[in-house]
Formats: structure tokens, C-alpha cells, sequence
């Protein structure tokens, strides 16, 4: 009941200025700061459509396009480290960490994310790839410095792990208005055979509204406020020395191999299952991504219910961890039972659906959980060494993350070269070969399942339970006061 009192005037309710409790964080902060997260993911959800475009629209080989953004990623494995470290050893004029990056990141990011979906028309295919990945190269630098201090905020918006966790909450609703428009890409995708203009300009539009526009929105995020105590700058430690304290973050290391080991499973995205498919509903026929779309829509609305909910369900079933724990789970049962299901009627396609929102629900609960844990997972370090890392953890969150996405390009270019896979074929809607069809289905439910049931085995190793949660925000305040009291008494 509380939950719809407050909607009763949620103009109120979102742009209240007040916090709700000592060291909270007012909603009107926590609003602007989803609203420019929204912003943020515009462009990483287009990003996402990257190697579609290129091996689709541009028609550059699977493999090579799987290789070379597959290779891309090893410049995160210098680029986002060193951000981290960089970001940690420096404090701005305000003395602030973080925030002041949003702005000074936004115009390059913008810019150069709507480039690498220009057609330039190369005739070399390898050049073309070539051209893309120096464009990616230079916006990729640029939104590691974005991404981890968008995030990293989060573990600095509130000294209490309770408000962190809220500040992470609102952020996903940021991530899922973020997936809005995006989502408008597939179901065109489904009738591209009766747009006036070519793929080539309808992913030029969507770059241009996704990621030139949105990149502006990210600065309504730089409301948001930085409550947690700095540490002085020590820029007499080497970048290197910043990056080892790392090794002592046990949450951090485990939450990141679960990354690692999912990314391994193979995976054929649903764009690729989908695009080949025509239903039969109430004597029309629909192409697969739009009736695609449609069921996400509603299969969205549960998922809602999962983003407002994720704080009290964890503390229901005992935290974080255990959030993710259940989410592991349903999704290795209910994408076992899709697999059996089948997708190819559109009474098997509802179903799948229906089963896949518990999924769903859980799904969107366990983004909240593992950003709260890495929040969690930073305090824990400075109880144990005295430093305050949300450069270097946020910026090894991205790194995984890109890390776990390029071998998973990788993984699927070879099978799609192996499934010979005509991206040409695509473009006019003509079915691909019947090995294809084959395997397209099993690699799209079982591949995902199979990640999710190996990354739940270094989850299930953290130990962190709220017993210690509750000493080290204790004691972490206790040193805080003391640091304050002295500073205060070096003033006088």
C-alpha cells in the first residue's frame, strides 16, 4: 500500500529535494541521476547493435568482425585499469572524485558512438572494420571514464550500504527507460524489406537519436552528490601499487570470475533466432522481431515490479547474494524449458515468454544485487586497508564486463562463420541454411543457461554476510569521526 501512496502525486514523490532519513539521499537526486544513466545507456544499448551492423548491414565476414572487436577489448584490459587508478589517485578542485567526468566525457562520446554507424562506403571490407575500430578505440577510453564514475557515484552518494542500494535501484530504472527507444530496432528490422530507405540509414537515425542526443541527458546526473569522505590524494603510490590492493578485495575477484566463466558459454543473440520467423496471428502475419518487441513490452511490466522490489526481496531471503543466487537459478531452469518448448508457433512463443518473465523478474533484481555488492565490496576494502577504491573497482566492473562481452563476440563470430551465416541473405529477409536453423535455436536457450549455472559457483563462495556488513559500516564511521575530529582540531 505504501508503495501506491506514494504515487498518488509522483510529481511530488520523484522531485521531493528532501531526504527521507539522516544521510539519506533525496529523491529529486536520485531521479535526475536515473534520468542521466537513461542517457548513458542509450548509447551502450546502440553499442550493442555494433556487430549486428557490421555483419548485417556493412556485410564485413562474421569472423573478422568477431576478432576484431573481440581484440578491441584487450585495450580495456590497459584502458580501464589505468582509468580506475588514475580516477582514485586524483581529487578535483571541489574536492570531489567522480562527478565532475560526466560532463567533460559527454560531447566525445557522442560524437564519436554515431560514427562507428556511418556507412562510408569503403570498398575494402577490412578497411571499413579497421575505420570502426579506431573510432571505437577513441570512444571507448572516453566512456571508461564515464562508465566508473557514473556507477562508482553509487558507493558515494551515501555513507549507509541501505542507501546505496536505493541509489543503485533508481539507476537501473534509469537502465531500463535507457532500453526504450533501442527496443524500437527490431521490429523495424522486421519489415526492412518495406522501409523507403536502406538498413544503412535507419541505423544512422537511431545513432543520432540514441547516441548524439542522448549523450547530453548524461549530465543530469551530476546532481547527485558525493556524501562519502575522500581520502587525501597519495599520488607518491605508483598507479600499479593502486591497482594490486585489489588482490585483498575478495567480493570484487569472485563477483568477477562468475563474469568470466558465464561469458565462455556460447550464445546466439535473439535478433539472429527471430529475423527468420513469421507468425500467424489473428489471420495477419507478424515477423518474428516485431511480435519479439511486443511480448517484451508486456514481459517488461513484472520486470518493473523487480526494480522497485529488489531491496526488500533481499532482505526477504537474507541479501544480496542471495538475490543473485535465485536469479542464476531461474534462468538455467526456465531457458532448459523454452529449450524444450520450442519457439516456432506462436502459442509455443507466448508460452516461452510467460515462463521466461520469472526469469525476467529475478534477472533484473540480480543487476541491482551485484552493483550493490560491488559498492558493499569497496567499503570492505577500506576497513581492511585504508583506501577507498571506486575507481579501480567500478573500472574492473566495466573491464569485465567488456572483457566477458568481447569473448563472447568472439565466440559468436566463429559460429556464426561456422553456421554459415549470409549477412546479405539477412538484409532481404531469405532464410538462412537449414544448419543454421538447426543450431540457432539450442545455442540461443541452452548456451545462456550453461553460463548462468558456472557463474553461480564463485557466487556461492562469497561470504559477506550482513552480521559483517554491519561492523564494517560501524567501524568505518567510527574512523571517519575520528579523522573529522582531528582535522577540525588542526584548524583551531
Amino acid at each position: 500500500m505504501k508503495l501506491f501512496k506514494n504515487f498518488q502525486n509522483p510529481i511530488k514523490y520523484l522531485f521531493d529535494p528532501e531526504p527521507k532519513r539522516e544521510g539519506g539521499i533525496p529523491n529529486r537526486e536520485l531521479s535526475l541521476y536515473s534520468l542521466g544513466i537513461a542517457g548513458h545507456m542509450h548509447i551502450v544499448y546502440m553499442m550493442n547493435w555494433l556487430t549486428y551492423f557490421c555483419d548485417t548491414v556493412l556485410a564485413i565476414p562474421a569472423n573478422l568482425v568477431g576478432w576484431i572487436t573481440g581484440i578491441s577489448r584487450l585495450w580495456d584490459g590497459v584502458n580501464d585499469p589505468l582509468v580506475g587508478a588514475i580516477m582514485d589517485r586524483r581529487r578535483f578542485k571541489s574536492g570531489e572524485k567522480l562527478r565532475p567526468y560526466f560532463k567533460y566525457t559527454a560531447p566525445v562520446i557522442g560524437i564519436f558512438s554515431t560514427l562507428m554507424f556511418v556507412d562510408f562506403r569503403f570498398q575494402s571490407k577490412t578497411t571499413a572494420m579497421v575505420v570502426i575500430l579506431v573510432f571505437y578505440l577513441v570512444y571507448d577510453t572516453f566512456m571508461s571514464f564515464q562508465e566508473t564514475s557514473i556507477w562508482g557515484l553509487t558507493a558515494m552518494m551515501s555513507v549507509h550500504s541501505e542507501e546505496r542500494g536505493r541509489a543503485v535501484q533508481w539507476g537501473k530504472v534509469g537502465v531500463a527507460i535507457g532500453g526504450t527507444i533501442q527496443s524500437l530496432i527490431m521490429p523495424i528490422l522486421g519489415f526492412r524489406d518495406r522501409l523507403p530507405f536502406g538498413m544503412n540509414t535507419l541505423f544512422l537515425g537511431f545513432a543520432l537519436v540514441l547516441c548524439l542526443t542522448s549523450s547530453m541527458a548524461v549530465l543530469l546526473s551530476g546532481v547527485a552528490k558525493e556524501r562519502v569522505p575522500n581520502p587525501p590524494e597519495d599520488k607518491e603510490e605508483s598507479i600499479f601499487s593502486n591497482l594490486w590492493v585489489v588482490k585483498n578485495n575478495f567480493i570484487l575477484l569472485l563477483l568477477g570470475l562468475a563474469s568470466i566463466l558465464g561469458a565462455f558459454a556460447p550464445h546466439m543473440p535473439d535478433i539472429y533466432v527471430y529475423q527468420d520467423v513469421t507468425y500467424r496471428v489473428l489471420g495477419q502475419n507478424i515477423p518474428g522481431e516485431t511480435a519479439k518487441m511486443m511480448i517484451d513490452a508486456i514481459g517488461s511490466i513484472p520486470g518493473t515490479f523487480g526494480l522497485l522490489l529488489a531491496t526488500k526481496f533481499a532482505k526477504k531471503i537474507g541479501g544480496m547474494k542471495n538475490v543473485m543466487v535465485v536469479s542464476s537459478a531461474a534462468a538455467i531452469l526456465t531457458r532448459t524449458v523454452n529449450y524444450f518448448i520450442g519457439y516456432r508457433t506462436f502459442p509455443r512463443f507466448v508460452l516461452i515468454h510467460a515462463i521466461g518473465m520469472v526469469a525476467g523478474v529475478t534477472g533484473i533484481m540480480s543487476t541491482i544485487a551485484i552493483t550493490a555488492l560491488w559498492g558493499d565490496s569497496i567499503d570492505y576494502l577500506e576497513w581492511k586497508s585504508g583506501k577507498r577504491t571506486e575507481g579501480i573497482s567500478f573500472s574492473l566492473q566495466n573491464f569485465l564486463g567488456k572483457a566477458a562481452g568481447g569473448i563472447q563476440q568472439v565466440i559468436r563470430g566463429q559460429l556464426l562463420t561456422w553456421l554459415m551465416y549470409d549477412g546479405m541473405q539477412a538484409q532481404q529477409k531469405i532464410p538462412q541454411n537449414a544448419t543454421f536453423l538447426r543450431w540457432v535455436w539450442p545455442l540461443n536457450q541452452l548456451g545462456p543457461a550453461l553460463g548462468a549455472l558456472v557463474s553461480l559457483v564463485p557466487i556461492l563462495c562469497i561470504r559477506y554476510p550482513d552480521s559483517m556488513k554491519r561492523k564494517v559500516e560501524a567501524e568505518l564511521a567510527e574512523r571517519r569521526e575520528a579523522v573529522a575530529l582531528e582535522a577540525a582540531a588542526n584548524v583551531d
